[in-house]
């Protein structure tokens, strides 16, 4: 196949024969990709010939192997030709173990290929002369990324060997160990190398214990490395030498991000140094810190050298509690950091004292994001003083407060001050039950901000004074997006008022429901006033029935919108009469895009106009059904009307089994649409008239892409027709087939004609 690009073999049992021919025919391959996945188990012989086939592929640049069972001669082969290799990224993960000399001949392999710039391994069971003979041929390397996962242990020596030649190769910038047992070797001889190595990122995750000495070279390696710029440490059990030694060399380190997570206690000294290293580092912009137990000493010690600081963001979650004193030196360096522009405090239990020193210092700081993940309660003064604190601050654009255990007074607050904020999206998630009086002034608060464009609220227990305040300062509000998620019931008055909100706010596009407990007074009401809407964008997800007459005014609705480009109903218990308004109105709807997924059956009249209705709509490109239960009438309807549409893609998932007669027209109004050019069937029930139809009109098709996923079996004449209407099609680039359950007359038709198809990319 002349446009074959990509190759994906996963548990596919293939003779000996397939590799053997893959090798003679490899220079003729266009193939850039191969992934190869499980069994069977492939002999010494054909391993050989499979090693040469990769390395003789001219354009072959990506190679993933999992778990595949090849015999030592795979290597030794690959070591013999890798010169002649093309490959950028070998993947290599799982079984089988490989000996002493074919670990050394991998090694050098990888070490020999000219374009080699990725290397992953994951759990494979090299012996310890990979890596010593990685360390003779490093300097010839040409990787870039080095990603090393699981077992086995690494001996001292061999250890030793690694670091030697990760700092010797002159092209490595990423360095990722994961759950790696190296031994205290291996950071020594890193600290005697360090400043010749050209690491520019080193991921460290998980075991062994590294000793104190150890752990003050490791840290000296880290300062010393010209071009080290992030670093991220995930469950490494560092001495708290380490911090200590990095508070001395710090001056000298080019670091720009430290991601610390996990580990044992660090103590007070070692505490206040990692302080002091941080407010130090000339170049530190970003600082993450997960469940690392650090001491009080760390936040004094922040505080006195903040304004040094060049941190630019700081995320903090869990840990120790953190006491009233370090808590209020806490918030004063954040307010006095002269960069600091995004925040991030999850599960990070501080004392109250924060928000009120955060609100004496808010004037200083130079936030512009603050995320705020879960705590303990805040009292009604804390909540006070931090609501004003997000008001006073002159920089601050987007808040997010997720189950923020917040007192009524906070949003007491907010709307007292909301008018000098700066605030330009607010996402609220949880939290406890917000009163009547507090629901009443959040919605002044949103109305009164006059940058606030987007809004999340996630289910959150508001009152319904919410929704009737909204409405009262909806032509206010600078929104533009709205997303709200669950929560309590809403009264008929108060969905009643919200749908007018939705409407009268002059800047809003996007609204998106997620199980919100709307009354049908929401839909009549939106109805009414959807002319005057400006939405451009409805996402819609579950939630109570919709009974007939609210379904057909919302469907109207959709209609009426001037500049509604999308909707998205998801699992949205509708009634008929929706569809049926929607095929009425169709013809005036700007609707450029429909995603449409579960809820009720649709009768078969519903069905067939819905069909119309999709065909009708003057600017529809876009269509995905997913598990709709429509009838067959809406593919008999949808082949009438077909070569008005105007889409251009059209996915369709599960569903009802679709009948023969059903099935050969939905296949000829895909061959009929003028413009469609992407078509995705997955799991999709089709009758084997489908692929009759397909290949008596494909000439006519104009696909440039079929996604084809799961199904039912497909007898052999029908994959026949499929295979001939392949290679057919005029403008059919990309093929792809997941579970497909054809017959083998598809490959034998598909070799037949395959010299007439246009198909550019299989997988």
């Amino acid at each position: 196949m002349p446009n074959l690009r990509t190759l994906e073999l996963e548990q596919i049992w293939f003779e000996d024969e397939f590799f053997v021919a893959l090798a003679e025919s490899a220079s003729g391959a266009r193939l850039e990709s191969i992934k190869h996945a499980g069994l069977p188990d492939i002999s010494a012989n054909v391993s050989q010939a499979y090693a040469k086939s990769i390395c003789t592929m001219p354009k072959l640049k990506l190679l993933e192997i999992n778990s595949v069972k090849i015999a030592d001669e795979f290597f030794v082969a690959l070591a013999e030709s890798a010169s002649g290799a093309r490959l950028e990224s070998i993947k290599h993960a799982g079984l089988p173990d490989i000996s002493a000399d074919v670990s050394q001949a991998y090694a050098k392999s990888i070490c020999t290929m000219p374009k080699l710039k990725l290397l992953e391994i994951t759990s494979v069971e090299i012996a310890d002369e990979f890596f010593v003979a990685l360390a003779e041929s490093a300097s010839g390397a040409r990787l870039e990324s080095i990603s090393h996962a699981g077992l086995p242990d690494i001996s001292a020596d061999v250890s030793q060997a690694y670091a030697k030649s990760i700092c010797t190769m002159p092209n490595l910038k990423t360095l990722k160990l994961f759950g790696v047992r190296i031994a205290d070797e291996f950071f020594a001889a890193l600290a005697k190398t360090a400043s010749d190595a050209r690491l520019e990122s080193i991921t460290h995750a998980g075991l062994p214990d590294i000793s104190a000495d150890v752990s003050q070279a490791y840290a000296k390696s880290i300062c010393t490395m010209p071009n080290l710029k992030t670093l991220e440490l995930c469950g490494v059990r560092i001495a708290d030498e380490f911090f200590a030694a990095l508070a001395k060399t710090v001056s000298d380190a080019r670091l720009e991000s430290i991601k610390h997570d996990g580990g044992p206690d660090i103590s007070a000294a070692a505490s206040q140094a990692y302080a002091k290293s941080i407010c130090t580092m000339p170049n530190l912009k970003t600082l993450e810190l997960g469940d690392v137990r650090i001491a009080d000493e760390f936040f004094i010690a922040l505080a006195e050298a903040a304004s040094g600081a060049r941190s630019e963001s700081i995320r903090h979650d869990g840990g120790n509690d953190i006491s009233v004193a370090a808590s209020e030196a806490y918030a004063k360096s954040i307010c006095t950091m002269p960069n600091l522009e995004t925040l991030e405090l999850g599960d990070g239990r501080i004392a109250d004292e924060f928000f009120v020193a955060l609100a004496e210092s808010a004037s200083r700081a130079r936030l512009e994001s603050i995320t705020h993940f879960g705590d303990n309660d805040i009292s009604a003064a804390a909540s006070q003083a931090y609501a004003k604190s997000i008001c006073t601050m002159p920089n601050l654009k987007t808040l997010e407060l997720n189950r923020v255990m917040l007192a009524d007074g906070f949003f007491v607050a907010l709307a007292e001050s909301a008018s000098g904020a700066k605030l330009k999206s607010i996402k609220y998630n949880g939290g406890p039950d917000i009163s009547v009086d507090a629901s009443q002034a959040y919605a002044k608060s949103i109305c009164a901000m006059s940058n606030l464009e987007t809004l999340w609220l996630y289910r959150v227990t508001i009152a319904d004074e919410f929704f009737v305040a909204l409405a009262e300062s909806a032509s206010r509000a600078r929104l533009e997006s709205l997303l709200h998620v669950g929560g309590p019931v809403i009264s008929a008055a108060a969905s009643k008022a919200y749908a007018k909100s939705i409407c009268v706010m002059p800047n809003l596009k996007t609204f998106e429901l997620s199980d919100v407990r709307i009354a049908d007074e929401f839909f009549i009401a939106l109805s009414e006033s959807a002319s005057g809407a400006r939405l451009e964008s409805i996402k819609h997800d579950g939630g109570p029935d919709i009974l007939a007459a609210a379904s057909q005014a919302y469907s109207k609705s959709i209609c009426s919108m001037p500049n509604l480009k999308i909707l998205e109903l998801s699992d949205l218990r509708i009634a008929d009469e929706f569809v049926i308004a929607l095929a009425e109105s169709a013809s005036r709807a700007r609707l450029e895009s429909i995603f449409h997924s579960g809820g009720p059956e649709i009768s078969a009249a519903a069905s067939q106009v819905y069909a119309n209705s999709i065909c009708t709509m003057p600017n529809l490109t876009f269509v995905e059904l997913r598990d709709v239960r429509i009838a067959d009438e809406f593919f008999a309807a949808l082949s009438e009307t077909a070569s008005g549409a105007k889409l251009e893609s059209m996915i369709h998932f599960g569903g009802p089994a679709i009948s023969p007669d059903a099935s050969q027209a939905y296949a000829t109004s895909i061959c009929t649409m003028p413009n469609l050019k992407t078509l995705e069937l997955h799991d999709v029930r089709i009758a084997d008239e489908f692929f009759v139809a397909l290949a008596e009109s494909a000439s006519r098709a104009r696909l440039e892409s079929i996604k084809h996923i799961g199904g039912p079996d497909i007898l052999p004449h029908a994959s026949q027709a499929y295979a001939k209407s392949i290679c057919t099609m005029p403008n059919l680039n990309t093929l792809e087939l997941g579970d497909v359950r054809i017959a083998d007359e598809f490959f034998v038709v598909l070799a037949e004609s395959a010299s007439k198809a246009t198909v550019r990319h299989i997988a």
